[in-house]
């Protein structure tokens, strides 16, 4: 880590967003969402790719990107309300 950079807990991976209202994660969801996930075959990935957004956050593009967009479509499917992002699913990792 670079010299007076401050370690962020920001890493992540955006399945579907937005997602569902915070009083609506309940119990039943998590449980659905675990579900779904786990009936996902992991899967390997290369991040080839760095990109910003602004200059404040920085994103890393996965190759493929084919099974970021399969969990993605999975889990909008029993999660259909709201929509992925327009314009196409996120297939990038926001570190």
């Amino acid at each position: 880590m670079a010299r007076g950079v401050a370690p962020s807990p920001a890493r992540h991976r955006w399945l579907l967003y937005p997602f569902l209202a915070p009083q609506q994660i309940n119990e039943q969801a998590l449980t659905v969402l675990g579900r779904t996930i786990a009936g996902i075959p992991r899967f390997d990935v290369e991040l080839t790719r760095i990109g910003w957004f602004g200059d404040a956050v920085v994103w890393l593009a996965p190759q493929p990107d084919r099974p970021f967009v399969n969990l993605t479509m999975a889990v909008w499917q029993r999660f259909p309300r709201p929509p992925p992002m327009p314009g196409s699913t996120p297939t990038w990792c926001r570190i």
